[in-house]
């Protein structure tokens, strides 16, 4: 495996995107790039670490790839860095003639090699336009170069149109407007050009309807190069209307010049996306056969030397109009080790697929145990502060040489249906030593200072934005802790928050856009793709329950999974909630998707019963048991509902976050089983594991993360139970 780090952006760039498809051969190991919000939410969305520091990429990288976008190796030579480390580098879009030329004289003396790749110029469709271009010009000339294009294939269009002319040229640039994207005319020698270039991480939804396209206009005709579409097209001008007249040819079918008097088109039956990806497989591969051999490697120096000779136009365009991304926006050696493979109750030892369960530990193993520590230090102190803000506001814990009976400032100062959560706050703020509690009286241990509130806030902000999860999961809190008094007093629903004039924002980033329920969320999608390809038989379907789904964060996931692994049909999927609005939800995200899907309002208290005994084959629960009146009832009432080898997945916070004491905790079920009894809303992890133990005829259970995993901190657990 190569070992492999990617010097910038990864969305909106095949190129960088079809890295991850080569696992055959490369391994990503990371990002690195700084002060990029865009990477950041890059190195988020694909489990990677990010570095911000050249020392703290791994000594064992063989490979960096530099798009063209990336805002490192605009600010500094980073190229330069690399190869000084031995490191080989492929930049997609060399920098500047002159640190082109630098590199290639430096890199005699270093175990590594450099390499220029934009891809699409190497495409067989576009060879196939260059030798058009030029059969078609040996007749007539061109007249105008017509483009529109996205920026990362700019250089590619230098090159193809280098190729095509055969000659060298300059550019003489006329016109210059940026309105939806930037447009560039002048001449090319003699001939009229005009370029519209277009941002791909930018795109607005008019460009998105456009094709990425060179046209080279002639006498007689047009001569169009569709990249994505991977065609050519030649639209004769005296016969474009008649469609009888327009032959269609497959790309090695067309080597002969055809009658210019017919419009054609030629086509390349391989999808664009593949082809690339080969090459850049082609590309990788080159390099990792190299073995010092100087003499495979002098034809590449060859090409790069010619790049760089075109690279003087190029560049002009690229500083002159700032054609450059203009968006300013730890490595940890954990594998979960603890995968023992004799906990799994399944018949066969090898059912459960260890290498996909070891294969999701290692795209969050990156996850560092002293950022998640940072992180809960702030968010929980923010937290805990805020707490003591309010007490302060409503009359308790002004002065702290003073003790305060607690029934007094509940009854003074409280609505008292809100005694469980004063209580369940002055347990919190006393087990953290923020007070102290004697004989039913409590009293102030620290002051507060209003400033080192607003610290924390930012800490935990800084520590948790796309590089745990999203954004708005503090921005919710932040909102909880504004309207604290409004939610006392019962002038503010909580679900107001949640869900602000029916917008899902906070509930996505609460329950799918954060690295503790996107791991949980993958293992359960992997653990049932396993199921169900061991027991669907291709006549009964895998029957699928999910409880409470509402967002479908866990659906998405699990429905995903299936639809990848060619699964899907193979399942009956029954989505059921307690709300009538995410049934609708889920019905117009899915009616489209999945055909085999059933959907029902259920509450869990009430109506599991009806769903009937031995029904399913897959029960899903995911952040909905808490809800529950009674755990214990619940409970049996999904034991009754399974089949015999049946999986039950249920995903539990198991300790008391203090996020919730100061949001949902306003509208969650009051308990009536053991935790009414402790003020607790949330069972630990042990009173589940005994709890699941009695009710499930002490069935051996699986739980993640394991406590070696930094994502354990955060106290929500995935159980896994085979009946």
């Amino acid at each position: 495996m190569i070992e492999t780090i990617i010097c910038g952006k990864v969305s909106g760039n095949f190129i960088v995107e079809s890295l991850f498809k080569l696992k055959d051969i490369i391994e990503i190991s990371g990002i690195f790039e700084v002060n990029s919000k865009t990477t950041i939410r890059d190195a988020y969305f694909n489990n990677l670490p990010l570095f911000t520091n050249i020392k703290n990429i791994p000594n064992n990288t063989k490979l960096a790839y530099v798009p063209f976008n990336s805002e490192i190796n605009r600010d500094v030579d980073i190229v330069r860095y690399l190869l000084n480390r031995g490191i080989n580098v492929i930049e997609e879009i060399p920098k500047s003639k002159k640190d082109t030329i630098k590199y290639l004289k430096e890199i005699k003396s270093k175990n590594c090699y450099y390499l220029i790749r934009n891809l699409y110029e190497e495409t067989e469709i576009s060879k196939m336009f260059i030798r058009k271009a030029k059969q078609i010009m040996q007749e007539q000339k061109i007249i105008y170069i017509d483009s529109f294009i996205s920026k990362d294939m700019l250089f590619s269009i230098f090159k193809i149109i280098k190729s095509s002319l055969n000659e060298n040229f300059c550019f003489d640039i006329k016109t210059f407007s940026h309105d939806e994207f930037i447009t560039i005319s002048g001449k090319i020698s003699e001939i009229t050009f005009c370029f519209k270039v277009y941002d791909p991480i930018n795109i607005n939804n008019r460009c998105k309807y456009y094709e990425n396209k060179l046209e080279f206009v002639f006498e007689d005709g047009s001569l169009i190069l569709e990249f994505f579409k991977n065609i050519i097209i030649w639209e004769n001008r005296r016969n474009l209307f008649f469609d009888k007249d327009n032959i269609n040819i497959n790309l090695y079918n067309a080597e002969q010049l055809l009658n210019l008097k017919t419009s054609f088109t030629v086509e390349n039956k391989t999808d664009l996306n593949d082809e690339l990806l080969l090459l850049v497989k082609k590309q990788i591969t080159f390099l990792n056969n190299m073995k010092n051999d100087g003499r495979k490697y002098l034809p590449k120096v060859h090409e790069i030397i010619k790049d760089v000779q075109l690279f003087d136009e190029f560049e002009y365009l690229v500083r002159k109009f700032d054609l450059k991304d203009d968006l300013t926006i730890k490595q940890n050696s954990y594998l979960s080790s603890n995968l023992e493979k004799n906990e799994w109750l399944y018949e066969t030892p090898n059912l459960m697929n260890i290498h996909c369960i070891q294969d999701v530990e290692r795209r969050y193993s990156f996850i560092d145990h002293v950022h998640v520590n940072k992180f809960l230090e702030s968010i929980n102190m923010y937290i805990y502060l805020s707490m003591i803000l309010f007490f302060q506001n409503n009359g308790v814990f002004i002065d702290c040489n003073r003790k305060y009976n607690i029934n007094e400032i509940i009854e003074k100062n409280f609505n008292s249906r809100n005694k469980n959560i004063i209580l369940r706050w002055l347990n919190i703020l006393f087990e953290n030593e923020f007070i102290h509690l004697e004989n039913n009286n409590c009293y102030l241990r620290k002051v507060v200072n209003k400033n080192n509130i607003d610290r924390y806030y930012e800490d935990a902000k800084n520590l948790w934005d796309w590089k745990l999860g999203d954004p708005l999961s503090i921005d919710y809190i932040n909102q909880n802790i504004k309207y604290l008094q409004e939610l006392f007093d019962g002038k503010k629903k909580c679900n107001s928050i949640l869900f602000p004039e029916g917008d899902l924002k906070y509930a996505k980033a609460l329950y799918k856009n954060n690295m503790v329920y996107r791991y949980i969320n993958d293992l359960v999608a992997i653990t049932i793709s396993d199921y169900v390809k061991k027991y669907s038989s291709g006549i009964n379907k895998i029957k699928i329950l999910e409880i409470g789904a509402g967002i479908g964060a866990t659906t998405d996931s699990v429905l995903k999974r299936l639809i990848d692994e060619n699964l899907i049909d193979e399942v009956l999927y029954k989505y059921t909630d307690i709300s009538n609005f995410f049934i609708q939800c889920a019905k117009s995200k899915y009616e489209n998707v999945v055909s085999n899907i059933e959907y029902e309002k259920i509450d869990i208290d009430k109506d599991l019963e009806k769903l009937g005994k031995e029904t399913f084959d897959i029960v899903i629960a995911v952040g909905v048991l808490n809800n529950s009146g009674k755990l214990n009832t619940v409970l049996r009432e999904i034991y009754n509902t399974v089949k015999k080898d049946s999986l039950i997945l249920i995903a539990e916070p198991v300790k008391e976050p203090p996020e919730m004491l100061v949001s949902q905790v306003f509208m969650m079920t009051k308990p009536t089983d053991i935790r009414l009894e402790k003020n607790r809303t949330f069972l630990n992890r042990l009173e589940w594991l005994d709890l699941l133990k009695d009710t499930f005829d002490k069935k051996q259970i699986l739980t993640y993360p394991k406590n070696t995993h930094a994502l354990y901190e955060f106290g929500q657990q995935l159980f896994v139970v085979k009946i």
